[in-house]
């Protein structure tokens, strides 16, 4: 087994009120982050046992699924602050993206045998999925995400074209489709707003 760091992944300073409309993905993003945040790390338990653990954003380029999730990641952060505790952000793109396949995979085993552990409370992000680069190493992360999680992680991704996506690994994510724009009268002023 390879020894290295989890790539850190560093969201954009989004916040959830500043994502107009797309209600139903952040809901979705958001009861994850919330059902993550029960998570023990002492008894490395997790009191809510089924909870959809990997998420997928799907739509056209430019609708949001990036900075969705960067709002989601700064909800939990911040959720988390006020508690006391922490949680990591995890690059997958950076183990995922790589010339050598062989060692693609071997980081990818690794870091999901790291978040596994149970020591801490991950984020993992893969953007945008259905990418070559990242297609030729999908065989390992549906190895990875057909294992047991604790109940300590989420993995949070995008796609402009799940289709592209196998449906082995699509059965292991929530898939939530994000809106092109602004629902209600309401949303729409706040767009027009910023």
């Amino acid at each position: 087994m390879i020894d290295f760091e989890l790539p850190q992944y560093y969201p954009a300073e989004t916040k959830l009120e500043n994502i107009v409309g797309n209600q139903e993905a952040k809901k979705g993003l958001v009861t994850a982050v919330d059902k993550l945040l029960t998570y023990d790390i002492d008894t490395k338990t997790n009191p809510i046992n089924n909870f959809d653990q990997a998420l997928l954003l799907y739509d056209r380029t430019g609708t949001g699924k990036t900075a969705i999730i960067d709002a989601a990641c700064n909800y939990a952060r911040e959720t988390l602050e006020k508690a006391g505790r922490e949680v990591c952000f995890v690059d997958l793109n950076s183990l995922m993206m790589s010339v050598y396949i062989d060692g693609a995979a071997m980081k990818t085993e690794a870091a999901f045998k790291e978040m596994r552990k149970g020591n801490k409370l991950y984020i993992a992000v893969l953007d945008e999925l259905h990418l070559d680069e990242i297609k030729n190493t999908e065989k390992y992360l549906k190895i990875a995400l057909s294992q047991e999680n604790p109940g300590n992680y989420l993995v949070l991704t995008t796609s402009t074209d799940p289709s592209t996506v196998s449906e082995c690994l699509k059965q292991r994510f929530k898939i939530l489709k994000v809106d092109e724009g602004p629902c209600s009268s309401i949303d729409r002023s706040k767009k027009i707003e910023l």
